[in-house]
């Protein structure tokens, strides 16, 4: 199983470091030390946005159950956040690792672990996905959900993931879409016009018009095409893809429709979606994708 990190080997990993990718963990760090509440209650909420999360959820364990793999296969789960899937997955398998790089995860997770019971089968530990503390060819499959758009190199992350994977073994692993449909209708979203809005921003700055306000933490969003090179690179197989979600919809980042509203046209275009119907197929706000190692 994986261990987490010891002080000593955390300090010669972040050593080899590029200081903006240090800069960029101890920026997600702390954003999920102070959104913990909120990644804990999203798969509760009755909004648009918990609909998202929680087909997002469905789909990536229905994705698992078509694997059919036998119950004493040993699952690793990068990027646990407040444990909700590890519960799921402790469900279904006898051997289940889950790791987060950030500490108030972790115990959250571990507290979850021990009210139900599970410490027989559900290891928690921190770590970092990309310098998984692992022999190669260890586990049957390795769970990635919401973690991609978070990393500064998803390409040594999946690489990782390729790394511990037993041959035959599969990955499930979402990426936030950049091509999403909901950013598209919105011109201070949409993707085509991020080198236009930069521009004007800039000039704007240089009239003295505005001032240069802090970049808000990143979230990284990758073209379909672009995520599923990350695998290929790996070495892995891309056995599916899939996208889900649809909304919030804004234009100018003004809200479009009430969270009633939002929900239905989610759900028809989700329903659009599943049956493979171009373009709707591609604009989903999640990637999840199954590979698998030859």
């Amino acid at each position: 199983m994986a261990e987490s990190m010891n002080a000593s080997t955390l300090n010669i990993y972040q050593a080899k470091q590029p200081q903006g990718c240090l800069r960029h963990e101890n920026e997600v760090n702390r954003y999920f030390e102070n959104a913990l509440s909120f990644w804990e209650d999203i798969y509760e909420r009755d909004t648009l946005e918990g609909s998202i999360y929680q087909r997002r959820k469905r789909v990536a364990l229905s994705l698992i159950d078509e694997l059919n793999l036998p119950r004493e296969s040993n699952v690793l789960e990068i990027g646990c956040g407040a444990g909700l899937l590890t519960m799921d997955l402790a469900k279904k398998y006898s051997r289940v690792k889950a790791i987060d790089g950030v500490e108030p995860m972790v115990n959250v997770t571990r507290q979850k672990v021990a009210r139900e019971g599970l410490q027989h089968i559900v290891c928690v530990e921190r770590g970092d996905a990309h310098s998984l503390q692992s022999s190669g060819n260890t586990f049957n499959l390795v769970v990635a959900l919401g973690l991609i758009p978070w990393l500064h190199s998803p390409e040594l992350a999946i690489k990782e993931m390729a790394r511990v994977l037993k041959p035959g073994g599969y990955i499930v692993v979402s990426s936030d879409n950049r091509y999403r449909l909901n950013h598209l209708i919105d011109p201070r979203l949409s993707p085509g016009l991020s080198f236009l809005r930069a521009w004007i921003k800039e000039l704007l700055i240089k009239l003295t018009l505005c001032t240069r306000k802090q970049t808000p933490l990143p979230v990284r969003m990758y073209s379909l095409r672009t995520c599923d090179s990350f695998f290929f690179g790996s070495g892995l197989r891309k056995m599916k893809g899939v996208t889900v979600g649809f909304g919030p919809y804004s234009f100018f980042g003004k809200t479009l429709c009430s969270e009633r509203l939002g929900i239905q046209i989610h759900e028809f275009l989700q329903r659009l979606s599943d049956r493979r119907i171009p373009p709707f197929r591609s604009l989903g706000s999640h990637y999840l994708v199954v590979a698998r190692k030859p």
